[in-house]
């Protein structure tokens, strides 16, 4: 039997059913703090990719209007816990997270915008 003789019913099935195996991935915003200026917005969210991930919390950048992609956070990621947004000013943010948290992803600055780091007391 070649390709060209497989029912499509079965070929459908098939497709469908190799689809399966890559995980779908939705962001699930918990929230929005605009920057001093009202050019930025800080975005602080979860990323589940089905039942195999671990609960997390994730910070994004955006300009004010622009949507949350569904992409991981490109400022940071870490284990779900007690993590507070705040600007010291326009072209600074502060990210607080508790004394627990494994972080995954933790970076300096995000399009432009430095960001400062305080882990909480227990």
């Amino acid at each position: 039997m070649n390709c060209s003789t497989i029912p499509l019913s079965i070929l459908a099935t098939f497709v469908a059913v190799a689809g399966c195996g890559r995980p779908s991935c939705g962001n699930f915003e918990k929230n929005r703090l605009p920057s001093p200026d009202g050019e930025w917005v800080a975005v602080t969210f979860s990323r589940e990719c089905g039942a195999t991930t671990a609960r997390n919390v994730q910070v994004s950048l955006l300009k004010v209007g622009e949507s949350l992609p569904d992409q991981p956070g490109q400022a940071f990621v870490a284990d779900e816990g007690d993590v507070r947004i705040s600007w010291s000013n326009s072209s600074h943010l502060q990210i607080d997270y508790g004394p627990n948290l494994r972080i995954y992803k933790k970076e300096s600055q995000s399009r432009g915008v430095l960001i400062d780091y305080r882990q909480l007391s227990p």
